[in-house]
């Protein structure tokens, strides 16, 4: 899909945020585009804690893409960060591998996101 609008203008923006997600949870929704165009971005994922700190759990990331793909980032355990740049972001949810070792899991999260603005 194109979308044109005259005088556009490239913004950019910061977000960060910590999630605390039940344990056994799955698509916990933690950004959604709200109808950006032409979004950049990049994003760290840290998790702080885990349900299950073996290497059986953690937390696992999916990236849903507007043009319908979606970056599954699998497994990320207690006290593992991953770095990613993607365009054309949708939403992106979360899911909390269940486990007894803590009450929850933690995740941080920081985006720095390039979009048109019209």
């Amino acid at each position: 899909m194109s979308f044109c609008c005259l005088d556009s203008r490239r913004d950019t923006d910061k977000a960060k945020a910590c999630f605390r997600l039940a344990c056994g949870s799955t698509d916990n929704e933690i950004w959604i585009s709200n109808g950006l165009v032409n979004q950049c971005a990049t994003l760290i994922f840290n998790v702080e804690q885990a349900c299950d700190t073996s290497a059986a759990g953690g937390v696992n990331i999916t990236i849903n893409q507007t043009n319908g793909n979606t970056i599954q980032i699998d497994n990320l355990l207690q006290g593992e960060s991953r770095t990613i740049t993607v365009d054309r972001i949708d939403s992106i949810t979360a899911d909390c591998i269940a486990g007894t070792d803590n009450d929850g899991c933690v995740v941080f999260f920081c985006m720095l996101i390039h979009y048109d603005c019209c």
